[in-house]
């Protein structure tokens, strides 16, 4: 476990439904297209691949660059 505070590595919360979410990539419906970026999994093991391609999660939900 790290010892760096919440302050130290950054923190991020949002309020999301969870009817709103498919179970493709959490990472990318909470906080968007953007996460991709940074991600190890993006080119390999991705789960928002179709989310990546279309801005919509397999149900059909808006995921911007920022997210729900």
């Amino acid at each position: 476990m790290s010892d760096k505070t919440s302050e130290e590595v950054g923190s991020r919360m949002k309020i999301i439904k969870q009817g709103d979410l498919s179970s493709e990539c959490l990472i990318v419906q909470m906080f968007g297209t953007s996460s991709c970026a940074s991600c190890e999994y993006k080119n390999r093991g991705c789960g928002g691949k179709e989310i990546r391609k279309t801005g919509k999660n397999a149900d059909g939900i808006d995921i911007g660059p920022t997210g729900l």
